[in-house]
Parts: C-alpha cells; sequence; structure tokens
C-alpha cells in the first residue's frame, strides 16, 4: 500500500534553548505516556535529531500518518509543509 509522506527538511524545538532535555522529554512522553506507535516515536527521535542540528540528519521523508499521530498527541506542530515544530 502507498502511503503519503512528507519531506521534512526544518524541525525546530518550540523553546530553543531546551537541546538535550527536549529530546529526553519528548521521547519519554511519547514512549510512556502518549503511547505513540513504534514508526511514530521512531519519527520524533529523527526530528529530535534534525531540530537539534544533527550532522547526519538533514532531511527527512515520512509518513503523514506518523506526523499526523504526533501532531494529535500535541508532541509536534507542522507549521508549514517541510517544517515541523517541536513542542
Amino acid at each position: 500500500m502507498n502511503q503519503p509522506v512528507i519531506a521534512i527538511t526544518k524541525a525546530d524545538f518550540a523553546s530553543p534553548g531546551d537541546g538535550q532535555t527536549a529530546f529526553v522529554d519528548h521521547l519519554v512522553l511519547a514512549a510512556t505516556h502518549h503511547r505513540v506507535s513504534h514508526e511514530a516515536l521512531k519519527t520524533l527521535i529523527c526530528l529530535t535529531a534534525l531540530a537539534a542540528g544533527s550532522d547526519r540528519v538533514v532531511s527527512l521523508t515520512v509518513r503523514a500518518a506518523d506526523i499526523d499521530e504526533l501532531e494529535v498527541q500535541k508532541l509536534v506542530k507542522q507549521v508549514a509543509h517541510d517544517t515541523v515544530v517541536l513542542l
């Protein structure tokens, strides 16, 4: 089955000074409290690396359903067709 995908070239933290703390907070919330799917959690990990300025993650192609799931749980917000903010 073909699933819609989104190309993400930019991700930012809602509170830019958070860095490592935001990374851990988002992953813990997603994995425990919100119980997002495994695929959505992997997407969140990659988005966090992109937002943190990783040299290894410069853009992503992710399933639209994963971004939707993370948005419903208020972990991210897609602010443009290629940009996500980690809340």
